[in-house]
């Protein structure tokens, strides 16, 4: 997932590099870092519309037979937006250092939110993307504890995922989540991806 993708992105800078082998950084070392992640959430942080494809008769049977589901994801994409729209005023150089954890605090609940209702769907990527972005508001603050535990608790929902019902949408997130939870030390470095994982990817 993007998301995944341009958070391991930042993981490579030297800064980010320093925070996972345990330095300690001031507030002014941070804070590049910090603009940078702000930035991959608000880019990222969101869920890409499927093309709808099929006759026009077979797309409104299937919208009528999928309206549950569309009620759940109109709940998930609001919270998301809400999310995103409170970390867009994290840049403004006014904000006290209290407003901006005010803010990253209120975008993490969104997130949390957008989560639950994801898991409550069964939409499996859906809550992966939203635990992916409540890691990212912790890797602002920073606190990598918090990080390494929301990467673990979303890789855990697709391993529960690849047991149950595999599909490709599910391998590639987990390889995603996998190197992003290596990039920030919530697995060892040595973790590979599962060979199958692999298979997978090519068809």
């Amino acid at each position: 997932m993007d998301l995944a993708v341009a958070l391991l992105a930042l993981a490579a800078s030297t800064v980010v590099r320093a925070l996972v082998q345990g330095a300690w950084l001031s507030e002014q070392d941070w804070a590049g870092a910090a603009a940078g992640v702000a930035n991959v959430l608000i880019t990222h942080a969101g869920q890409s519309k499927a093309p709808d494809h099929g006759p026009r008769l077979a797309r409104i049977e299937g919208r009528i037979a999928a309206i549950p589901d569309r009620i759940y994801d109109r709940r998930y994409d609001q919270h998301i937006a809400a999310g995103r729209r409170f970390l867009q005023d994290l840049p403004m150089n006014w904000r006290t250092t209290q407003e901006r954890a005010d803010i990253i605090r209120d975008a993490r609940a969104e997130f949390v939110r957008a989560s639950a209702i994801a898991s409550e769907s069964g939409a499996v990527h859906k809550a992966v993307v939203a635990e992916v972005a409540i890691a990212g508001c912790w890797l602002w603050v920073p606190s990598l504890p918090d990080v390494q535990c929301t990467l673990n608790a979303a890789r855990h929902m697709l391993e529960a995922s690849l047991l149950d019902t595999p599909s490709a949408l599910v391998v590639r997130d987990y390889i995603d989540v996998l190197k992003l939870s290596r990039g920030y030390g919530a697995v060892p470095a040595h973790w590979s991806i599962p060979p199958s994982c692999q298979e997978s990817t090519r068809c």
